[in-house]
């Protein structure tokens, strides 16, 4: 039977090896039910002539064709596109193009035409070979204003062609506007020439085919062609106690709510991946936190968190109440499980969870990333914020903290998504705030619940036992006060080596307050607690007062069932001797089977140890060293800080000899660190103190007379 809870092992085996995987699959198949539940259909079966149980709207906005000439308006479709001309609009692009080009051509003209006065040998341009060798000749010997004037025409007389809209090149066409224009203007025959050489080498079709004018005239002939039906999102398609018609089932079969199934590749392909995270939690635990993979309930915690949050965002996910910009998924209160889960299990798990919750979240919505990146830095700033908070109070100033973070994070995925209305950051940011209120909320009221139903004792439950008022430490303080004062004395120096090394405070001093509760049922028999001088030991044999003070552990583990404690402290109690030699008693038993020959008693060192266990986790180990410094120290004559240090550095060296830290996870460094820490503590408290009466009595008598002299 387990020492602490009373329950069978085999039974946790069982539950883990068979129940918790069953649990687990039907749980993660119901996650995966909710996640998938926004991609039903809505789907009815009506026949006609049925009368309809139900008013149904549309959830889209659709056109629908008369079901009489569905056919033939699928012909005459079919006929119009084929025969239906391209609508062709002029590219300004294409017009600008040959525009540049011909300027182009004229400076390249107008640069060699310099250069050929300077040298005759400069070469003609590659770009200009379609100019005839007889027009490069003139250009040679022509004015520089000849050549902007023939500049001047040709651009005109481009800008002409091209401006009503060009859709092919006529050569033809083009010399005869040229020489009309010239006749009009008397110019000569060359300049004509090179005009039309000009604009036929750069001349190109402006006017090109437009596929949305033209796709926007085959449905406007469509439209003119066969009537349709214009159904709007949230118009009523059919009202309650209507006859059903074929034009209704024609309605609901184009908007996909006729005799719709669901698609049950979808919902497969989210509980694999369901099932795929629900495997990575198990094997991140399994690996890097193995004692608690031991524990069943800290997976069911999980789950349970799990399917909470996901339900509660699938009810958000319904709400579309007042101004369509709300965006009420910024409510969903996923640093819920942050709250919970580092507090109950520990911080990184909750990380891990959470960003598995804002994933399936995520899908449910529509594989919305900005909303998983929302979840997922809201979980990861609450774990942040709520770490090593134990106070009620500091638990509440975080939800105010985690509300700002929301809001910044609303404000970023609005700028992100090119929101311009102010409006949209005024209510979405006021969502991200009360989000952050509500999950404060929502976890201080069923933290308690959580804590109860799955038994874990979390540092605010811890802190209830933490007032010295409490019953069991008020007997204590009466009935061995002795014991109670060291108490009080463990306590301090196990926080202060918690903190210092990064261990759980709370934990630390509350185990110590308690460790040694069992030591009420026979106060006397401890060194502590003798204060007339008496010692009830010199009457028993060594065995018995062995087996008296070896007691003390189990007898508190009576006390704290009596008293409901919580499972961790009663760990302390067993753990704090680990499996320790009660060396005195061994001694004196030792001693008097050398003095008495006859004595049959076996004397072994393992029957002169504690049951143990040996502690297992860092607070047990600190409060292992802090018990036996603070009794040793306490035990000295007249101690001065190098002993105490001596004693202090024995003291660890025989637990680490005797292996009683074999099972804890303290390192080396640490240790070093909480012998550093006591170390500090004690010298406050056994510091050298000044005899001020013999200090004052010197000081007098070192006084000069007072006739002489200052």
């Amino acid at each position: 039977m387990n020492t602490l809870t009373g329950i069978n092992p085999s039974f946790f085996g069982l539950f883990k090896r068979f129940l918790l995987p069953l649990l687990t699959f039907f749980g993660v198949a119901f996650v995966s039910v909710i996640v998938y539940s926004p991609q039903l259909p809505e789907t009815v079966n009506f026949k006609v002539d049925d009368i309809s149980n139900k008013t149904i709207v549309s959830p889209q906005d659709i056109e629908i064709t008369d079901s009489k000439n569905t056919v033939e308006y699928a012909r005459l479709k079919s006929k119009l596109e084929a025969e239906s001309d391209s609508i062709y609009s002029i590219d300004p692009k294409t017009t600008d193009a040959v525009l540049d080009d011909l300027t182009n051509t004229f400076d390249l003209l107008e640069t060699y035409r310099i250069a050929y006065s300077q040298n005759h040998s400069a070469p003609v341009p590659s770009v200009l070979s379609f100019i005839p060798q007889k027009m490069i000749q003139r250009v040679q010997t022509m004015p520089a204003s000849e050549l902007a004037t023939i500049r001047v025409s040709t651009l005109d007389q481009a800008e002409k062609i091209l401006s009503p809209g060009l859709r092919f090149v006529d050569p033809s066409r083009i010399r005869s506007n040229v020489i009309s224009a010239s006749e009009e203007t008397k110019a000569p025959g060359y300049r004509q020439d090179m005009i039309i050489e000009f604009l036929l080498h750069s001349i190109r079709p402006n006017l090109l085919p437009d596929p949305e004018k033209t796709e926007a005239s085959l449905q406007k002939k469509l439209t003119e062609l066969h009537q349709l039906t214009f159904v709007r999102e949230g118009q009523p398609i059919i009202y309650r106690g209507d006859r059903v018609t074929p034009d209704h089932i024609k309605i609901l079969t184009e908007l996909n709510m006729y005799g719709r199934k669901a698609n049950i590749e979808a919902y497969f392909g989210i509980f694999l991946s369901a099932v795929l995270l629900a495997i990575l939690v198990e094997r991140f635990v399994s690996v890097f936190y193995p004692k608690i993979s031991q524990r069943p309930k800290y997976f069911l915690l999980m789950l349970l968190v799990t399917i909470l949050l996901v339900v509660m965002a699938r009810l958000i996910h319904n709400v579309t109440l007042f101004d369509e910009r709300l965006a009420f998924q910024f409510l969903i209160p996923i640093s819920l499980a942050a709250f919970i889960l580092s507090v109950t299990v520990t911080p990184n798990i909750s990380m891990l969870v959470g960003t598995i919750i804002a994933g399936l979240i995520a899908m449910m919505y529509g594989n919305d990333f900005s909303l998983f990146f929302y979840l997922f830095l809201s979980n990861c700033a609450t774990t942040f914020l709520i770490y090593r908070k134990y106070k009620l109070s500091e638990l509440t100033i975080s939800g105010y903290w985690i509300g700002i973070v929301n809001l910044v994070l609303v404000i970023v995925l609005g700028i992100t998504s090119n929101v311009h209305d102010p409006m949209w950051f005024v209510y979405n940011g006021g969502l991200g705030v009360a989000n952050g209120l509500l999950s404060a909320m929502l976890s201080l009221a069923v933290l308690p619940y959580f804590e109860s139903l799955f038994n874990i004792t979390t540092p605010q439950r811890l802190l209830e036992q933490s007032n010295l008022n409490h019953p069991l430490l008020k007997r204590l303080m009466v009935t061995a006060p002795g014991t109670y004062h060291h108490s009080l004395m463990v306590a301090n120096l196990a926080e202060a080596a918690a903190e210092a090394i990064g261990a759980d405070v709370v934990l630390s001093r509350i185990g110590a307050y308690f460790h040694d509760v069992g030591k009420i049922k026979r106060p006397n028999f401890f060194a502590e607690n003798q204060f007339s001088g008496e010692n009830p030991h010199h009457n028993l044999s060594a065995k018995m007062s062995k087996q008296i003070i070896v007691a003390h552990p189990k007898d508190g583990v009576e006390l704290a069932n009596k008293y409901r404690l919580p499972d961790v402290l009663k760990e302390f109690m067993m753990e704090h001797h680990g499996t320790s030699l009660v060396s005195f008693f061994y001694t004196q038993a030792l001693q008097k089977k050398s003095n008495d020959p006859d004595d049959d008693d076996d004397i072994t060192e393992e029957s002169y140890r504690y049951p143990g266990p040996k502690p297992h986790f860092k607070e047990s180990g600190i409060l292992m060293l802090a018990d036996s410094v603070e009794a040793s120290v306490r035990s000295m004559d007249k101690p001065t800080m190098p002993k105490i240090e001596a004693l202090v550095d024995r003291i660890f060296k025989d637990k680490i000899d005797d292996g009683q830290l074999s099972d804890c996870p303290l390192s080396l460094k640490e240790i070093q660190i909480i012998r550093q820490t006591f170390l500090r503590i004690l010298q406050g408290i056994y510091h050298h103190r000044v005899d001020y009466k013999t200090e004052l009595n010197a000081m007098i008598k070192s006084e000069p007379p007072k006739d002489t002299p200052s």
